[in-house]
């Protein structure tokens, strides 16, 4: 009997060892899930974050890509006027030249035919 009760208190013993160490099995397994838990929902936020940063780089990118396009449609824009003044300008650089050519003929006629006429006035005064 003896050596059934001491069989008996082993066996009990084991038990409680077993039963001890799967509750700290447990308790690691219950640690290990808060902790995992905790880093889950950082890994959460931080990943919003990114979201929400990541979609105001999208619009500012699209922001910045409509001034771009604004830019280079307004230096076309300036490009085709200049280009324009220039035509413009060196057709009325052509008209002063030619208007200057003619009364550089006109003008040795124009003074003969001036004097002249002051010649016909002082007759008749």
């Amino acid at each position: 009997i003896v050596v059934k009760m001491n069989s008996s208190t082993k066996k009990n013993e084991q038990l409680e060892t077993d039963r001890l160490t799967v509750t700290e099995m447990i308790q690691q397994t219950i640690d290990s899930i808060t902790e995992l838990k905790q880093r889950l929902q950082t890994q959460q936020i931080e990943r919003e974050t990114l979201i929400i940063d990541n979609k105001d780089n999208f619009q500012r990118k699209a922001q910045i890509e409509l001034e771009l396009q604004d830019f280079q449609s307004e230096t076309s824009q300036r490009d085709t006027k200049r280009n324009q003044l220039r035509k413009e300008l060196e057709k009325y650089d052509q008209l002063i030249n030619e208007s200057e050519q003619k009364l550089t003929k006109i003008i040795p006629e124009y003074n003969i035919i001036r004097r002249q006429e002051e010649q016909k006035t002082a007759q008749y005064v």
